[in-house]
C-alpha cells in the first residue's frame, strides 16, 4: 500500500509549485456563493428562511425576556422541540423515497430518544430556573449591600481635617 502523496521509486516527484502561490480573492468567492445560494432558493431547494425563529417561551409566571437578554436565550434554549424538522427533499423522483425513509428511521430512533429528550428538557428547564432565582438573589443582595453602605457611610463622622499651627 502506498501513500497517493509521495511519488514512487521508479516515479518522478511531481513539479515544484511556485513559492508564491496566487491571491485568493475573497470577495469573489463569496459572491459566487450567494450567487448560487440564491439561485438555490429560486429554484426551491433551500427554505426561504434557513435559520429557525427563537421563540421566547415563559414556563413560569416571571417572564423571562424581563432579565434581559442572555436569560432569555437561556430559557429559549432550555426548551427542546421533540417536533423536530419536517422530513423534505428536492428531488423530484427520488425524493418519495428519501422522505419515506427518513420518516420511518426517525419513528423508530425516536422511541428510544423521545424519553432521554424529555429528561433532558425538565433538567434544563430546572436549571434556567436555578439560575433565574440565584440572579434574583444577586440583584436584591447587591441592593441591600448598596443601602449598607450609604447607611454606613451616612453614620460615620466627617473626617477632621488638621489645623494648621500658625507660629
Amino acid at each position: 500500500m502506498t501513500i497517493p502523496d509521495h511519488p514512487r521509486p521508479n516515479e518522478a516527484a511531481p513539479p515544484q509549485q511556485a513559492e508564491n502561490p496566487p491571491a485568493i480573492d475573497v470577495n469573489a468567492i463569496m459572491e459566487q456563493v450567494r450567487r448560487s445560494v440564491a439561485e438555490r432558493r429560486n429554484a426551491g431547494i433551500y427554505p426561504a428562511q434557513c435559520r429557525p425563529t427563537v421563540r421566547h417561551v415563559s414556563k413560569t409566571t416571571r417572564d423571562p425576556d424581563a432579565s434581559g437578554p442572555p436569560m432569555a436565550r437561556l430559557w429559549s434554549d432550555a426548551r427542546i422541540d421533540l417536533a423536530g424538522e419536517p422530513v423534505t427533499s428536492h428531488r423530484r423522483i427520488s425524493g418519495f423515497f428519501i422522505k419515506t425513509f427518513k420518516k420511518f428511521a426517525r419513528f423508530w430512533i425516536r422511541r428510544y430518544t423521545d424519553g432521554l429528550f424529555l429528561r433532558q428538557g425538565h433538567f434544563n428547564y430546572e436549571i434556567v430556573s436555578a439560575f433565574a432565582t440565584m440572579k434574583t438573589e444577586i440583584e436584591d443582595m447587591r441592593a441591600e449591600l448598596l443601602l449598607m453602605r450609604q447607611d454606613l457611610e451616612a453614620s460615620m463622622p466627617a473626617p477632621e481635617t488638621p489645623k494648621e499651627n500658625s507660629e
